[in-house]
């Protein structure tokens, strides 16, 4: 009996071992306690309620411009964008207007999108543009800026280059990437996602880690169309 007993003690200490080790600690940098205000200020003067409000404050639109580009500037911000679609059967040059497009290309390019031959540009036309988006307020702002330079002949798209940059004053950019959500280059539009992830810590006595996933949904169209279409994250 009394071994019997001996085992079944070790057996719960041993469970609630488990169950301790198996709950994260707030103070450990990883944003899993309670959402109380600890005490203290961070280094920029914060309250937690502070801070807590400025990396959650409501989104808002930065602004941007689209200006025209010569094929020339389209092959370019090609060679050194970190996202780059052309069109199917066609080189980079003839997507952004350096080359002429064959006339059997131009042919296939037109069936597989149900229009005219006649419909479509004999040049191809390129614009590069800029959209921003914050979420959050100084010093907690969490921006994605979408660059893209694109072209097209008639209604379709024939290449899509896009850079997506980060930019905050307290939390640590954590990289971003753009993903394709439908259509693609070579059709009559291209919707994707930037996404950037972020970390704004608050630093007292302890410290607390809170990671945020930002996204901005972006959209071209054949004939020039550039814009914003969606945006969210948490």
């Amino acid at each position: 009996m009394q071994h019997f007993q001996k085992a079944v003690w070790g057996s719960i200490l041993l469970a609630l071992a488990l169950v301790v080790i198996a709950v994260p600690a707030a103070s450990a940098g990883n944003g899993n306690g309670p959402r109380t205000a600890p005490p203290g200020i961070n280094s920029y003067g914060q309250t937690f309620t502070q801070f807590d409000n400025a990396q959650n404050a409501p989104a808002q639109f930065l602004g941007g411009s689209d200006v025209a580009e010569t094929p020339a500037q389209a092959y370019a911000s090609a060679s050194t964008s970190q996202s780059v679609e052309i069109a199917p059967g066609l080189t980079l040059a003839q997507a952004t207007g350096v080359a002429p497009i064959p006339t059997g290309t131009m042919q296939s390019l037109a069936a597989r999108n149900g229009v005219s031959v006649v419909s479509l540009a004999a040049t191809v036309s390129c614009a590069s543009g800029n959209n921003g988006w914050q979420w959050g307020t100084w010093p907690e702002q969490q921006v994605i800026t979408d660059w893209t330079s694109r072209c097209w002949t008639g209604s379709i798209v024939t290449s899509r280059s896009t850079s997506v940059t980060q930019s905050t004053t307290l939390c640590n950019a954590d990289g971003a990437q753009s993903i394709v959500q439908a259509g693609g280059v070579g059709s009559g539009f291209v919707k994707w996602y930037d996404i950037g992830n972020f970390d704004c810590p608050f630093v007292t006595s302890i410290i607390l880690d809170y990671h945020h996933q930002r996204i901005l949904g972006m959209e071209v169209t054949g004939g020039g169309g550039y814009f914003i279409y969606t945006y969210g994250g948490s």
